[in-house]
Order: structure tokens, then sequence, then C-alpha cells
């Protein structure tokens, strides 16, 4: 679209000053001097006609009329296509008023000019700077009416996925118990698929640390694949390895599972334990299960969390719910991601130094 609107005005401009140079001059003749004057002036005519007492000189771009030997008007003469073959003579023809010029028999220094055809041309002429800045403006305007129109639809589809998520309850609730001033929740599959997936390690690391184990997180802690160690009590070696999966818009794949094998091989581990929000498909099932991995999905999690006795239920989800639990956290600069890209995907807020994306989670 830029390069359009700059080869529209350079055309404009190559135009005007095509149109600048084909313009004749208007030439500097008395009207009342002589045919003596205007031949010793011009040089002799090209042509002259005759009629009557009239006797009109044709030069290249004008043509003097005059009476009794003396000027009377001077025509100026357009580049146009030549007249059909019945057109009148000079003489007879009737010359338009807008491209006939009658000067005066005296010095026309404080006299008012005829506004002409060529006049109107030649203040259009001298405008050419400014049609080189609307022609650049207007590429400009063009950039900020489309990043105008994006950021509102941008807008428009953060609240709409705000006011989806508001309009779906995540946990339902016990009719008017409180617990020091927090309302009591228990989990569910809402909740669970709501959690961002800071919050969900939080929710599965909380949940070992009740069932007595011991829970460590890794280095090798990345993006939706945190890893931790699980030891029982009183051990300083960890007997498993401990996968979460979240934000995945389908069933865990087998894939996922094999990479996790794999790590599990490199520490010389012999179980793993992989939890998700979601569910696993059947085929990463039984990989699972013929490798000595634990696959655990959110209804299971859900169904186990259940057995906890309820007061460490409310503390846990007092902890994992407090403050904002379903916005994103970059994983390397630990803050809350912004809904960017027509609200397809979280970004970092420090970008572009950090590049972090993580897509929206679409409903199951």
């Amino acid at each position: 679209m830029t390069r359009i609107w700059r080869i529209a005005g350079l055309v404009l401009v190559l135009t005007l000053g095509a149109l600048a140079t084909t313009a004749p001059e208007v030439p500097l003749i008395a009207v009342g001097a002589s045919a003596a004057d205007v031949i010793r002036e011009f040089g002799p005519p090209k042509s002259k006609l005759t009629k009557n007492d009239q006797e009109v000189f044709v030069y290249a771009t004008f043509e003097v009329t005059l009476r009794n030997h003396r000027v009377t008007k001077v025509t100026i003469k357009h580049p146009l296509p030549p007249p059909p073959n019945n057109v009148q003579s000079p003489l007879e023809a009737k010359v338009p008023a807008a491209t006939t010029q009658t000067l005066s028999p005296t010095a026309p220094t404080n006299s008012a000019k005829e506004i002409t055809p060529i006049t109107i041309m030649g203040v259009l002429i001298a405008m050419w700077p400014l049609y080189l800045i609307l022609a650049s403006l207007l590429p400009i305007a063009e950039i900020g009416r489309r990043l105008l129109k994006r950021h509102r639809r941008d807008k428009a589809r953060a609240n709409q996925v705000l006011a989806t998520s508001e309009s779906q309850p995540p946990f339902t609730t016990s009719a008017g118990s409180t617990t020091g001033g927090f309302l009591t929740t228990t989990l569910n599959m809402g909740l669970l698929q709501r959690l961002e997936w800071k919050r969900f390690e939080q929710l599965v690391s909380l949940y070992f640390a009740a069932k007595g184990f011991r829970i460590e997180a890794s280095n090798e802690a990345m993006e939706k694949q945190t890893r931790f160690h699980l030891f029982n009590e009183g051990e300083t070696v960890p007997y498993a390895y401990l996968q979460c999966l979240t934000g995945e818009n389908r069933d865990v794949e087998v894939k996922a599972v094999r990479e996790f094998l794999g790590t599990l091989a490199a520490a010389h581990m012999a179980e793993g334990v992989t939890i998700t929000s979601g569910d696993f498909t059947p085929e990463a099932r039984e990989f699972a299960a013929a490798n000595d991995i634990t696959a655990i999905s959110g209804e299971e999690l859900v169904a186990q969390f259940h057995h906890l006795p309820a007061a460490r239920q409310q503390d846990i989800l007092m902890q994992v719910t407090t403050g904002d639990y379903t916005t994103p956290t970059c994983p390397k600069c630990n803050l809350k991601l912004e809904l960017r890209g027509e609200g397809t995907f979280w970004g970092c807020v420090n970008w572009p130094k950090c590049r972090t994306k993580i897509f929206v989670r679409r409903a199951r």
C-alpha cells in the first residue's frame, strides 16, 4: 500500500511537470502596436490571413490580429489535435474568451489580471511541494488507521476472552460456609483447567507434600514441562521424577511421554510420574504403563485430591487461588504475561528481550 501511494505521488508530480513545460507563454504584445513592431520583436509570421481590413499574423504558439496595421488582440494557440475539415478560418471562428487575452493599450501595471486556465495551471504547478507532502502523508495515515483497527480488535478479543472465562464458574462452593473470610471451595475440572501452569505445579507440589512426600524442583524446569524430584520421607535420593503438563489443547500424546522416558533414562531414574490437567491418549497410557511411568489425568488428580482431609484441601486451594491464578507466568522473568496477537497468545512484558509465548487454551 505504501509503495502504491508513493508511485501515485510520483506520477502526479511528473504530470504537473509535463504540463508546466507544455503550457504556452503569453507574448508581451501591447494592443495598438504596429505590424512593424510585431515583426521586429518576433520575426516574420509563418503565414498571414487577410479579410477585409483585418490581417492575422500566424506564429507557432500564438496569433496576432491587426486592423489597419495595428494590433487589436492576441490569441494563444493550444496544442490540440487539428480541427475537423469543415472548420472556419481563424478570422471567422469565434475564439473562446477563456483562451484569448486582450492586452490594454496602456501599461497594465495597476490593472487587475483576468483569471484564465493558464494562470490556474500555473498556480497548481507552483503547489507541487504540497502534493509531495500529501503523497507522503497518505501512507502514514493508512498505517495509523490499520494499527488503530488492530488495537481495537485486540482489545475486543481480550474482553471477550475474559468475559467468557468469568462466565464459567471454576469451582463449586459449599453453601454459606466460610473459613477465616475465605470462601470454602471444592476442586473440580473447571478450576483445574483454569489454573495457569505455575499454579497447577503448585497444586501438584502441595498435594504430594500432603501425602507425605518431599518434593524439590529440578534444574531442568521448562515451560509446561517442569520436572520435580520426589523423595520418600527421610531419604536423600529421589525415587522418581515428576512431570507436570498443562496448557494443552488436546490430550497428551505418546511423544511427550517418550521424551519423559528419555529424561529418566539419562538420569538413571527407574520410576516417573507425569500429571496433566487434561487427559492422555490410549497410546500414551499404554506406553507409560510399559515403562514404569505413572500417568495421572486431571480427573484422576481431582478424585485423589478429595481423599485429603477437608481442612488440608481448603488450605491448598486457598494458596493456589490467591490473586491472579489464571494469567500465565513467564518462566524466565517470573512476571505475569499479557494477552496479545488478537487474543491468541500470551506474551512477556519484557518483549523483545524475552520472547516467551504461550498460546491461549481453547475450550475442550
